[in-house]
């Protein structure tokens, strides 16, 4: 039972954060009345929290950021602006400045493992949704930068 409250909450964080889901518990009318209480006393500890991927980055400059070049904003249905990516193949972009040596993105702004922000977070390709706090990536990331591995509820807070 634990584990399926666990994701039930997971899936209302996710689908709530951070359009719906305020600090301090308020809610937009999307979701029923009566996940206010329960949503607050999941969610609460981590409204106190900074999201650990603030204050990292380490993944945008460790690994190489390609994806199919239809996640480009020059090809219709695409978020990712063009500006920001160069062809690696027939098929594939990726962000600029992940194909070279020092790897980091060119949408990164601020300092790895201090206080960091993407400058196109909600355009962001599929390859960078993919990474989770705390995944296999983040820890590998995070160890070349000099940072200690996510815990607890740090790696619960979805990406």
């Amino acid at each position: 039972m634990y584990a399926s409250l666990r994701q039930t909450f997971h899936w209302l964080w996710r689908h709530t954060w951070p359009g719906n889901l305020r600090c301090g518990g308020r809610l937009a009318s999307a979701l029923p009345l009566c996940f206010n209480a329960a949503l607050l006393i999941v969610c609460t500890p981590f409204c106190s929290m900074s999201h650990p991927c603030l204050s990292c980055g380490a993944c945008c400059a460790s690994y190489r950021v390609s994806f199919y070049f239809g996640e480009s904003d020059g090809v219709r249905g695409g978020t990712v602006p063009q500006a920001l990516v160069e062809p690696v193949s027939p098929f594939l972009v990726a962000m600029r400045g992940t194909t070279s040596h020092p790897v980091r993105c060119v949408a990164l702004d601020g300092k790895v493992g201090s206080a960091v922000a993407c400058r196109i977070y909600e355009q962001r390709a599929s390859t960078c949704r993919g990474v989770e706090p705390g995944d296999e990536r983040c820890t590998t990331a995070r160890a070349r930068h000099g940072l200690p591995q996510l815990t607890g509820a740090e790696r619960l807070m979805p990406a």
